[in-house]
């Protein structure tokens, strides 16, 4: 067997060994999560199935450094199921990404270099110079089993780490040696100060959720609910949970960006690792007075359209999406200048798409949205900010459209209400640039039991020129990445340009990821979208890692969905309408009624024909299926060996979700 080979159970068996004789050395290490130099998300805790993980400290300039880790690439093969991973931690927080990735670059290494900017993360293990080497048993609470030089050449004692010359039937022990590499310069916070230093951080990033009757789990109302919860904050952090904030900072800048800035980040770490303690009398958390309650964040809207009724919500179970129209009962075209959806009990909504269907004479012009596939027109997202369109720009609403809410509800333990409302902000005049918003999508996927990270991707091509103003990637539990780029046209002469990479995709949080400068795209642009989904048993919003997963609507199936929002320029003759024939239109001002419903015949989907009879009966397949139909007010319910449909009538129109159904008879 070969030498790198046999290394692997030498190293598991060898553990057990030296634990027994280096108690002294057993703290266990922390979980964390980190970006490496590729934006690829790492997370400690996730290598449980390794026999050993292997940490050292990474310096661009430091020679040791980089001879450790061209002995440990050589030692540990990079290998998705090998028994050993080794990642380095990088403790130069003044090198970008860009340098540690051509520092290894020119080294010939490919290894992974996890960024630490805090210097935290490398501060909580330990870690005193660079290419010092700590070895983890993960089957044994994570417990640090080696901490030294990786080299023999630096520390004849260290050798032993790495020698694979003992034969596989001999014991390994390991010696612990004090590595020869640069010393790591940590910051001198000093004593931090509650009121000071950490009551401005939390207000600024925290109290907007963690408040009386916010989003979080328990309002930051004064420093003795911060105290109690101080490790659990330290938690999320290290983890990347809190605050709900997923885009990486190498694409953007984007707005309303709550990250935690480095030294933000770094002195909350460090007051937590101190105590948590507040050495004075002040507390600026108590003293607050939080900030009024308002209806709707945008202010009041010029128009606003309700859900025909309260909904009701089981108390547990499945709730399948509902698909509501509602009139808008506009008369007039309007050009927006922002849209808000309102919901009056979010911990039921987990979100609401509305789309649109539009009059006859500018359903030509009607954007597609296949049932969210190709896009929305407004939205009630986790995790989204609210603010109106770009100066300059609106969207496009004509005359009587119908609005249809697409609303997936939660259940919560007990029963619930909801009313969800649109609320639209008018302009008067057109605007210079028209608001769109579309998507990338790819249903065609089958995910395996287990998987850790299965790709996928999905692609969206600009046909006019356009502005990118914002993005959003959507899947379900199981997503794990995305990454938007935009493509551009060869004879354009523009490398392709990193839009948003999402490393660690949370469901629970959707933003809309705003654009801080907005970006020009020719005609012919693809956005592409690549991602992953994690159905391993390391997702810990895995609702059954042993399932075969597809595409599908409900949270345990998937979906991968890139949106985004851009611009194009007005151009009066694209908003015309478009005058409609009556003799090309079969019932054109012939109400539906329940009177009137007998005797006609609609397509449903791309083939089915299904005709409404006297009596509530309806059939297709020529007579062979058959069903009933009833009417209230504008809804037509129609049953069928298939289940319950119900369908809005728009006068004379009959439609099904977002499609307006063709009458065929």
């Amino acid at each position: 067997m070969g030498r790198v080979r046999r290394f692997g159970w030498i190293l598991a068996a060898s553990i057990l060994t030296f634990t027994a004789q280096m108690e002294a050395m057993g703290e266990a290490a922390e979980d964390f999560r980190l970006l490496d130099q590729a934006g690829v998300s790492r997370a400690l805790y996730h290598q449980a199935d390794r026999q050993a993980v292997v940490l050292f400290a990474f310096a661009s300039d430091c020679p040791v450094s980089l001879e450790s880790a061209a002995l440990l690439q050589a030692r540990f093969p990079s290998d998705v199921a090998a028994p050993v991973v080794v990642w380095g931690i990088n403790v130069r927080p003044g090198d970008s990404r860009d340098v540690v990735a051509s520092t290894l670059t020119d080294a010939g290494l490919t290894l992974p270099i996890l960024m630490d900017p805090t210097l935290r993360f490398a501060h909580a293990l330990g870690l005193s110079h660079a290419g010092e080497t700590l070895v983890l048993n993960p089957s044994d609470n994570w417990k640090i089993v080696y901490r030294g030089a990786a080299d023999a050449g630096l520390e004849a004692s260290a050798g032993e780490l790495l020698s694979l010359a003992a034969p596989a039937e001999q014991d390994v022990v390991f010696a612990s040696s004090r590595p020869a590499g640069a010393p790591i310069a940590y910051p001198d916070l000093g004593s931090l100060s509650y009121a000071d230093d950490i009551a401005p951080i939390l207000e600024s990033k925290c109290v907007t959720c963690h408040d009386q009757g916010g989003m979080g789990p328990f309002a930051m109302s004064n420093y003795e609910k911060v105290q109690v919860w101080a490790s659990m904050m330290r938690e999320t952090i290290r983890t990347g949970r809190m605050p709900p904030w997923h885009a990486d900072e190498e694409t953007g800048p984007y707005l309303h960006d709550r990250s935690l800035t480095v030294d933000e980040e770094q002195k909350l770490l460090a007051w937590i690792e101190q105590g948590a303690v507040n050495a004075s009398d002040k507390d600026p958390l108590a003293g607050r007075t939080p900030p009024e309650a308002v209806d709707w964040q945008l202010g009041e809207p010029d128009h606003i359209v309700r859900l025909p009724e309260v909904q009701q919500i089981e108390a547990d179970g499945i709730v399948e999406y509902r698909y509501i129209s509602v009139p808008s009962v506009l008369s007039e075209n309007r050009w927006l200048r922002g849209v808000e959806v309102r919901t009056s009990n979010p911990k039921v909504v987990h979100h609401a798409l509305i789309f649109v269907n539009y009059p006859r004479d500018y359903r030509h012009m009607q954007p597609r949205s296949s049932s969210g596939l190709d896009g929305y027109f407004a939205s009630f997202l986790p995790g989204a900010q609210l603010n109106f369109f770009p100066e300059g720009s609106a969207m496009f609403l004509p005359h009587d459209t119908v609005f249809l809410f697409q609303m997936h509800y939660n259940t919560t333990g007990k029963p619930e209400e909801d009313m969800t409302e649109l609320g639209l902000y008018f302009q008067d005049a057109p605007p210079e640039k028209a608001i769109h918003i579309s998507a990338a999508h790819y249903e065609d996927f089958i995910i395996p039991p287990h998987v850790y990270d299965q790709p996928t991707q999905a692609k969206y091509r600009f046909r006019r020129d356009a502005t990118i103003l914002g993005l959003s990637p959507h899947m379900h539990y199981r997503g794990s990445r995305f990454k938007f780029a935009a493509v551009f046209p060869e004879d354009s002469g523009r490398a392709d340009l990193p839009l948003l990479n999402v490393p660690f995709y949370e469901f629970d949080w959707q933003p809309m990821y705003f654009l801080e400068h907005p970006i020009d795209v020719p005609e012919g642009t693809v956005m592409q979208c690549n991602g992953a989904f994690n159905n391993s048993r390391f997702n810990p919003k895995n609702p059954y890692p042993e399932a075969v997963v597809a595409f599908g609507e409900q949270s345990m199936q998937e979906m991968f969905i890139g949106y985004v929002m851009y611009t194009t320029d007005y151009t009066p003759e694209d908003f015309e309408p478009k005058e409609i024939d009556a003799e090309d239109v079969i019932g054109l001002g012939e109400p539906i009624t329940a009177e009137t419903l007998p005797g006609m015949a609609f397509k449903i989907g791309p083939v089915v024909r299904v005709d409404f009879h006297e009596g509530g009966i309806a059939t297709a397949a020529e007579g062979i299926v058959k069903g009933t139909w009833e009417i209230e007010n504008d809804v037509l319910t129609l049953g069928g060996p298939l289940g319950t449909f119900k369908i809005h009538i728009n006068y004379d129109e009959l439609v099904f979700r977002d499609d307006v159904l063709k009458r065929l008879q």
